[in-house]
């Protein structure tokens, strides 16, 4: 066997050069051969012991040598697998930014990396300028063995070529002694570690067991998922004991929060990004094609865009035209003279004549078509009743075969027998109810000519407007805007949902957020990382849903864009009008310049500030303009409308319609209830009006 071991050592340095060279293919043929010769050696000594098995020293090295070798197999077929695969991955859009999927029972959305096509492009990633924290993974003892021992590789490599036949044999099986050593060393290591990973993973099940029930399977994964992660990151540690000493202080909730929410493999961002995903893979094909049109409803607004006239008002201004010509008519044709009149009035006459005969002809027709129908009426009802009077035979004789049947086979079923017979029972009846009902339909109209008239003239007139309503352009914008709206009103609802079921989470873990004070500065800081990727996206969905809304607003602004303010009903002294201004300004400035930030402001509370600020700004101008006054005219909720209406005018941003829409809608109720309701509900009013302008 010495022989062949020196034979097995060979081709085994044969084969790390290989898996040096990266010569993969040909480094896996190589172990495989040297495996196939040891498992050969191996079998040849127990034959030759007439099947006795005997462990010695030289059977130990074999044994070790097969195992080092399918190891190295293994590596070198999982970088095979892995550079084989990642060409087909790469050519994905959405792989390095989309969430990955976890267990089966996570919420996050399955990898778009296993789909056949990416349904929608990646979240864009917001540029800011806070450094997002990712825990460096650490290489385990078997990796650094590996290491070691390609070190050794390359050290053995240098020193081959200056080295004869005999002393490089020698360095050869020096190199396998350490790197079979290295190998056992990290096998022993790995083994330590994995138990450790274990106790801690028991110790970890067993404190989210003693935290929740069986039933909070979630919450329990989440809570386990974090303290896992946090026994690697010890100053998510130290700031949660932080958050443990002071729980009420604010400063140390919002520190808390933007640690966890600045780790980008924590747990809960991890979710966040989830639920985050799925509401903008659910917006994302609704609007995609709709985002440039609405690019397009901006101040001034296009002419092609302008609303047209309603056509009640058309009617009714067309009316009003009339009737003032018709009244000049009348005073020029005054003083004509009677003779005319006379002619006029014998005209009419031959008209209601004529009228009258083609009313005639027409009743004539009616009744001949209402007598044929009421024949036909009588012979379908004679047809229905033998029809009907068969049907019941039939379902007597099947129902008295069906009794014998169980009785003499079936006993045991006599329940189903009951089922069989009241469902059949319940079939019989709604069958002869319909044809009751026909039967009364036509009954009715034979008794009465004039309600068969009706009937059939009502229901031929409702399939008829039913089929022109489906050609109707009109009825298809609106079953598509109907569509749009339920869309809208169920990504609203999952948004609600996933920031609830955010908050809750934060809660599980961190027990110091359950106060009111821990919900708000919760609620408050998931805001913008939840809103901020997905906002241009969401805000296209509302502006889409309130586009005619928004292009009134629009046409409103551009018609009125240089108005001052006594041009929109304001009140003398509220106008801050001055003799010796300065042509480039203009009144409300400050309020102007606010409410145009708007647009800008990435967070809800963010925006509904600015709205607030806006208010405040209005009375302050006024303030300032009276300031050398001995009084200072108080602004009442009547006289602040017509001035929002002019600061909103001037502001130019028809998307604000959105905007507060948005707003309404997702700020939680809590924040609506003072200041910030009142200037919202303010603001929204003054677009009303603007918008029934």
């Amino acid at each position: 066997m010495d022989t062949t071991l020196a034979s097995v050592m060979k081709n085994i340095a044969e084969a790390l050069q290989l898996d040096y060279n990266n010569k993969l293919e040909d480094a896996y043929v190589k172990y495989s051969e040297c495996v196939h010769q040891i498992m050969s050696t191996l079998l040849k000594d127990i034959n030759s012991k007439d099947g006795k098995v005997t462990i010695t020293k030289e059977v130990m090295k074999y044994v070790q040598l097969g195992s080092q070798c399918m190891e190295r197999i293994q590596i070198v077929v999982n970088t095979l697998y892995k550079s084989a695969i990642l060409p087909s991955q790469k050519p994905s859009p959405v792989i390095a930014t989309s969430p990955t999927a976890s267990d089966s029972n996570s919420n996050r959305p399955s990898s778009p990396g296993c789909r056949f096509s990416a349904p929608v492009p990646p979240i864009p990633d917001p540029t800011d300028n806070k450094a997002m924290y990712q825990r460096t993974k650490s290489l385990g003892p078997l990796e650094i063995a590996y290491k070691r021992n390609e070190l050794l590789m390359t050290a053995y490599k240098a020193r081959q070529a200056k080295l004869n036949a005999r002393n490089a044999f020698d360095l050869s099986l020096t190199l396998q002694r350490k790197m079979a050593e290295n190998l056992a060393i990290a096998k022993l290591q790995e083994e330590a570690l994995s138990k450790k990973m274990q106790e801690r993973q028991h110790r970890l099940e067993e404190l989210a067991n003693q935290k929740f029930g069986s039933s909070d399977k979630e919450n329990k994964e989440i809570y386990k998922q974090v303290l896992n992660y946090e026994q690697d990151t010890s100053w998510l540690r130290n700031i949660r004991e932080e958050l443990e000493k002071n729980p009420t202080d604010q400063a140390v909730i919002s520190k808390v929060m933007n640690a966890v929410l600045s780790c980008k493999d924590h747990p809960l961002t991890e979710k966040l990004k989830a639920f985050q995903y799925k509401i903008y893979e659910r917006i994302y094909p609704l609007v995609q094609d709709k985002m440039e049109g609405l690019k397009e409803v901006t101040v001034p607004l296009d002419k092609r865009l302008w609303p047209s006239k309603p056509k009640v008002k058309e009617k009714m201004d067309q009316d009003v035209v009339d009737e003032k010509s018709e009244d000049k008519l009348e005073e020029d044709e005054g003083d004509n003279d009677s003779g005319e009149t006379t002619l006029e009035r014998e005209d009419s006459e031959s008209e209601i004549k004529g009228i009258c005969e083609t009313m005639e002809e027409i009743t004539a027709d009616v009744k001949d078509d209402l007598e044929k129908a009421v024949d036909m009426g009588d012979k379908l009802q004679h047809k229905l009743e033998e029809s009907n009077k068969k049907a019941l035979k039939v379902a007597q004789r099947v129902s008295l075969d069906v009794e014998s049947y169980y009785a003499e086979n079936m006993d045991d079923l006599f329940n189903d027998e009951d089922e069989e017979k009241e469902s059949a029972a319940d079939d019989q009846m709604s069958a002869s109810g319909q044809d009751i009902t026909v039967l009364k339909d036509i009954t009715g109209s034979s008794e009465d000519q004039g309600d068969k008239n009706e009937g059939n003239g009502g229901f031929l007139k409702e399939r008829s407007e039913s089929a022109q309503s489906v050609e109707d352009p009109e009825e298809i914008v609106r079953l598509k805007s109907e569509a749009y709206r339920r869309h809208m009103k169920g990504i609203s609802e999952d948004v609600h949902c996933y920031l609830d079921k955010l908050q809750e989470l934060f809660i599980c873990v961190y027990e110091q957020l359950k106060t009111p004070e821990g919900r708000d500065c919760c609620y408050s800081q998931l805001e913008e990382p939840f809103f901020k990727p997905i906002w241009q996206y969401l805000l296209a969905l509302y502006r889409y849903g309130n586009k005619s809304s928004e292009v009134k607003i629009a046409h409103v602004m551009t018609v009125h864009w240089n108005c001052l303010p006594a041009e929109l009903g304001v009140k003398q002294n509220l106008r801050l009008e001055s003799h010796d201004q300065n042509l480039h300004d203009i009144p409300y400035q400050p309020a102007i310049e606010e409410l145009r930030t708007i647009s800008s402001k990435v967070t809800l509370l963010g925006k509904l500030e600015s709205l607030v600020k806006s208010s405040r700004l209005i009375c302050r101008c006024v303030e300032e303009h009276y300031s050398s006054a001995e009084k200072i005219p108080s602004i009442g909720a009547d006289d602040l409308l017509p001035i929002l209406g002019y600061v909103i005018i001037r502001a130019g941003l028809p998307q604000i319609l959105s905007e507060c829409s948005i707003l309404e809608e997702f700020i939680h109720e809590g924040y609506l209830m003072g200041e910030e309701g009142y200037c919202l509900t303010s603001v929204q009013t003054a677009l009303q009006y603007l918008r029934s302008r």
